[in-house]
């Protein structure tokens, strides 16, 4: 007959290994293709790729630093307030754009102030390029979110004044090693807990 507990405690032991093994699987290989999209650009593009929004669509090949030149369409922004700050996301279009045309590339600017945030409109009137960091990850469901216009491949989607980080590639790598140990190490716990368990109850 098992000991008193001991189901119970085989029961809560594989619930945790279920738990660390998803972080095994999920968790740090997210954390390592952060760290290595970071390194990669912070190591290849040394200075921000430019662009005229007139040719963007026919130049652009996949590159995470860009300028592009351009206006931005203000009367079209999104407006967003978190508890960070005011974050504000326009679309980048040549200067003879029409609504009907495509949009390829959005740009999120924030967090800012609640003074920063009033002064856009009027500021972003007068801005003739942007430099940002193509965002990581997945953007938000634009083609719902810009009321009406076509947003179209290629689509860029940049952080305004983002910059590559070689030190944030080098930490998120690291991070995954490290996440990748500790999980390595509960799992390969458990394995040897659930020897001893079978080799005590054969015993």
């Amino acid at each position: 007959m098992a000991p008193s507990g001991l189901p119970e405690d085989r029961n809560e032991m594989s619930a945790l290994a279920k738990i660390r093994l998803l972080m095994l699987a999920v968790v740090s290989p997210f954390a390592l293709w952060l760290g290595v999209s970071e390194l990669r650009v912070a190591v290849t593009e040394r200075t921000p790729t430019v662009f005229a929004m007139e040719s963007f669509a026919a130049s652009y090949d996949g590159q995470a630093w860009i300028e592009v030149e351009g206006r931005l369409a203000a009367q079209h922004a999104v407006f967003r307030e978190s508890e960070r700050g005011h974050y504000i996301t326009a679309p980048v279009v040549e200067p003879g754009w029409d609504p009907s045309a495509p949009v390829h590339v959005l740009v999120t600017f924030g967090p800012l102030s609640r003074d920063e945030a009033a002064r856009w409109q009027s500021e972003a009137s007068a801005a003739g390029s942007v430099r940002g960091l193509r965002r990581s990850g997945l953007a938000p469901d634009d083609d719902e979110r810009w009321q009406g216009l076509r947003v179209a491949e290629p689509r860029v989607h940049l952080n305004e004044g983002g910059e590559p980080n070689l030190a944030g590639g080098i930490f998120m790598s690291a991070l995954f090693c490290l996440g990748a140990l500790i999980s390595g190490a509960f799992v390969f716990a458990e394995l040897r807990g659930v020897v001893g368990r079978r080799a005590r109850r054969s015993g």
